[in-house]
């Protein structure tokens, strides 16, 4: 595959999967503020915006400290370029520049929900349509993810691996960072009641994480904190855990560069070793996320060595109707 395509693909999987996780953490912070006692909804929604670093973009300027401001920014504003209908509109414009690769199902269902998510964008979003427009895409989302199945089994699905695999290592790593910081030290003595603060964070980390069905059917369901990290971090049989995403890795780079002495295969052999060596055991959560900031580090290098060494490009496509990308739509370090 020529490495423009390669390239375009990969940012293709990527703001998929952004906007995926996106929704979907929106949703779970959405249901947390419904809850008996919850925090303020503003207060919530601002911790999405510390998940997907827009915080500090958001706060400049004049706009409304509000829960609808705050959606209406991570959901559909223009100028957030990682805004959920931006994403589409990157999935549509990467998806344009490989169009000869993709099927006629995968791209209806590209332009689609694009031409949708521009309909949503110009009516806005009212706390009351939250969960409706959340539904709408994540639906668009599993639509263009199923059609991509229908891909040749040849470099394209692998790119595709690759882009969606690291694109999960950087959600991941950002949820555990923000929303570990304000959990005391795990006391499997004493693990929190149903009804208290610390219970609904870990609830809302598992659900934004799309860990719910692994968490139901976990066997130690008391012992919330460690399952919850053990589940995020080293099971190999949930498919957005940390080491499951460095293997995916792992495997993508085997097949798309056809050989293991590459920088970049190095690097992602080495994250799977240091991701196993996460303290989740001891429940002092200080020293897990010491460790998280040094695999946090890890997984952006490896990201520029995946597109320096395998993609040769610098930035994604995207769509003219949008701003300019800059920096800070790309994962940090992301730049070469």
């Amino acid at each position: 595959m020529l490495t423009r395509l390669a390239g375009n693909t990969y940012w293709l999987a990527r703001s998929l999967e952004r906007a995926e996780n996106t929704c979907r953490l929106l949703r779970a912070l959405n249901r947390q503020s419904l809850l008996p006692g919850a925090v303020h909804t503003s207060a919530l929604f601002r911790t999405a915006l510390a998940v997907v670093d827009e915080l500090e973009a958001f706060q400049v300027g004049t706009r409304e400290q509000t829960a609808r401001a705050i959606l209406e920014y991570i959901l559909i504003a223009p100028e957030n370029h990682s805004s959920v209908v931006n994403c589409f509109a990157n999935v549509r414009e990467n998806g344009r520049s490989a169009r000869h690769m993709l099927t006629a199902s995968m791209w209806e269902a590209v332009n689609r929900t694009y031409l949708r998510a521009q309909e949503i964008r110009s009516e806005g979003v009212r706390l009351d349509e939250v969960d409706e427009v959340i539904d709408w895409a994540l639906q668009g989302c599993y639509w263009i993810r199923g059609a991509a199945d229908e891909l040749r089994r040849d470099g394209l699905p692998h790119v595709l691996s690759l882009g969606q695999a690291l694109e999960r290592l950087d959600f991941t790593l950002r949820l555990l960072s923000t929303l570990l910081a304000d959990l005391p030290s795990i006391d499997p003595d004493n693990p929190p009641t149903m009804s208290s603060g610390e219970y609904r964070r870990w609830l809302a980390m598992i659900e934004a994480g799309d860990m719910s069905e692994s968490w139901r059917s976990s066997s130690p369901r008391r012992r919330l904190g460690q399952t919850a990290l053990a589940m995020f971090v080293t099971d190999p049989h949930t498919t957005r855990s940390l080491v499951t995403n460095a293997r995916r890795v792992v495997a993508a780079l085997e097949i798309i560069s056809g050989r293991d002495d590459s920088a970049a295969m190095a690097a992602a052999s080495a994250l799977v070793h240091q991701i196993l060596a996460i303290p989740i055991g001891d429940g002092d959560l200080s020293v897990v996320q010491t460790a998280i900031t040094e695999v946090v580090i890890r997984t952006w290098e490896l990201s520029d060595l995946c597109i320096r060494d395998h993609l040769s490009i610098a930035q994604p496509a995207t769509a003219s109707a949008s701003a300019s990308q800059s920096s800070s739509t790309l994962p940090p370090g992301a730049q070469v």
